[in-house]
């Protein structure tokens, strides 16, 4: 296995990363927590320390079956998250669309909530879960995310983009005047 020295990270990455969206949604058959431990386990054997999800894959089950897999090794592990799809609101209509969210106390809310989940004191990489215009361009989002890195609850912070006409954009503004760590783009070998 390659692997990458990124900035702000306790140990290199694995250069090819483990998706848990195939495993965690609702998307993809289930086949049930011991197999999903299972492979988890199997990527780690296999070299990847690397591992993604989502606080939105089926409401958290992403982030507690990367405690499930790897509670015992958290720190040999890199776990990325992302959060801004507010499934906790309660006026939520079952099976309707999740609206995204990213004022400050949300995700300061979302990243405590993932911190619970995933039962550790620090999140490696952080991402904003497909942000539109209005949340790049927001300096209180960004504020919040330095402060979550200040307080050491989070290492590094970024962006999952989607692949809307606004992307391109939003990466632009991201990279150059936000200064993000890094930026998530949509690439799988299974599903393309």
């Amino acid at each position: 296995m390659l692997y990458r020295n990124v900035r702000n990270l306790p140990i290199d990455i694995s250069a090819v990363g483990f998706g848990l969206w195939t495993i965690a949604t609702k998307t993809w058959k289930s086949m049930g927590v011991d197999s999903h431990v299972k492979l988890l386990n199997e990527a780690f054997g296999l070299g990847i320390n690397f591992f993604d999800t989502a606080d939105s894959y089926t409401r958290g089950y992403g982030e507690t079956i990367l405690l499930e897999a790897f509670g015992s090794i958290r720190q040999e592990i890199i776990i990325s998250t992302k959060v801004g799809y507010d499934f906790y609101s309660p006026n939520l209509i079952p099976n309707s669309s999740v609206e995204r969210k990213f004022d400050p106390n949300y995700i300061r809310f979302a990243c405590e909530k993932s911190l619970t989940r995933l039962n550790t004191d620090y999140i490696d990489l952080l991402s904003l879960h497909h942000p539109g215009m209005d949340a790049v361009e927001n300096d209180s989002v960004f504020e919040v995310l330095e402060r979550l890195v200040d307080e050491g609850k989070i290492l590094s912070y970024g962006a999952a983009l989607d692949d809307s006409e606004q992307s391109g954009e939003i990466s632009e503004i991201l990279l150059k005047d936000r200064g993000v760590g890094f930026l998530h783009i949509p690439f799988s070998c299974v599903e393309r």
